[in-house]
């Protein structure tokens, strides 16, 4: 394994220095979270190095450069790296954080205004790293930013919850997605992690994760005589009906609806959403890599999401390892053993280089390791995952 992760992180930096993205999942600040972790391995040096250098380029970056607020590709992707620093050594100051939480919680009210609480892109994300800042610090400024924007958000689910899901789209299309990266399921991981870090500052969050559960069952198909292969689709036209099937993957599907459930059966200790959430996560498995549209190693929506999500729910009592194995073999396929890291574009319809964490060679580092068990699996939190 290490002379793959140091292909890996061979392959990272000679890219890493003409990136020009700041993003947890798409750019530089992701790539930091990698290095962040091989410093931790082992305390070398030139890990450290690469990791105060790339956090050097996002500076210079962001002085050159605007940036939006979100968690993937801008300024709240940085920030959340920056919190998860603090015990690394690299000297933060306090007044730059008071800038970073002024300017994003102004943020964080402009989204949430719109009902955009997309993960990636929208108040979801830029409310993860207020968490992040407040497991840091437990300071109150930053809890009363946290627990104002839960009241609002927990208040507009309970007046009109399919609006809040409710994705406006080209075209005049109302959509309602399924996914943790966009859509429904993203939800339950989100407050399961805010209520574990709030504790007794967020109340009935439990009765909101059984109201988002029972609406995503009206949407589940009950068999597969529609010809999908997953019981949740990846979104759906609530205007006229027409539906669009999940592939396999982090981004979408019943594995990743299938670890939302099981999660948030575990937070509420309801046996029911448990088995419910081993039922999605067991249906995958029939799933052949010819019918599950991926198509390359990412996390996204790739073989390295895949395995880390089969990693995760591995317990005693429902064993995944043959599963793993597979994709791992199928993984070293898309690689070239480990040669080649190109992820797919769908935008582009074509194969492009990537080094980033959510489909680049940083976060494929990040899930070997933590296969290996060389790392915790806490990075999971910054692409929903727990």
């Amino acid at each position: 394994m290490n002379n793959i992760i140091d292909r890996i992180e061979k392959h990272v930096w000679d890219s890493a220095q003409s990136e020009n993205r700041i993003g947890l999942h798409d750019g530089l600040s992701g790539i930091a979270i990698f290095y962040k972790y091989l410093y931790s391995l082992n305390l070398e040096r030139k890990y450290q190095t690469k990791l105060i250098s790339t956090i050097e380029r996002i500076n210079s970056l962001m002085a050159e450069n605007a940036f939006n607020a979100s968690l993937c590709t801008g300024i709240g992707g940085y920030g959340y790296l920056l919190t998860t620093l603090q015990e690394d050594s690299i000297d933060i100051g306090d007044d730059y954080f008071d800038s970073l939480d002024n300017l994003l919680s102004k943020e964080l009210i402009f989204h949430s205004e719109k009902n955009d609480y997309d993960f990636l892109h929208g108040a979801l994300g830029i409310a993860m790293y207020f968490i992040e800042r407040y497991n840091s610090t437990k300071k109150e400024e930053v809890e009363s930013i946290l627990v104002q924007f839960t009241k609002i958000l927990l208040s507009r689910i309970d007046k009109n919850i399919e609006n809040i899901f409710i994705v406006n789209e080209q075209q005049n299309v109302r959509s309602l997605y399924f996914g943790i990266a966009h859509g429904i399921s993203g939800y339950l991981n989100f407050l399961v992690y805010l209520k574990k870090s709030l504790k007794r500052k967020i109340i009935n969050v439990d009765t909101y994760l059984d109201k988002i559960t029972a609406f995503m069952y009206r949407y589940r198909q009950k068999d597969f005589s529609l010809g999908s292969i997953h019981m949740y689709p990846n979104f759906i036209d609530i205007d006229n009906g027409n539906i669009k099937d999940a592939r396999l993957g982090w981004c979408q599907g019943d594995l990743c609806i299938g670890n939302s459930i099981y999660n948030t059966g575990l937070f509420l200790k309801n046996k029911t959403l448990l088995n419910e959430g081993i039922h999605l996560i067991n249906n995958t498995k029939q799933i052949s890599f010819i019918d599950s549209g991926v198509k390359d190693f990412a996390i996204c929506h790739g073989s390295s999401g895949i395995i880390l999500q089969y990693y995760l729910r591995k317990t005693k009592s429902e064993d995944y390892s043959f599963e793993i194995k597979h994709w791992y073999n199928i993984l070293t396929n898309q690689t070239s053993d480990f040669q080649k890291f190109e992820s797919f574009c769908d935008n582009d319809n074509k194969y492009i280089n990537e080094i980033n964490l959510l489909n680049g060679s940083a976060g494929l580092g990040l899930v070997l390791l933590t296969m290996d068990n060389k790392i915790d699996t806490d990075w999971t939190r910054c692409i929903n995952l727990h």
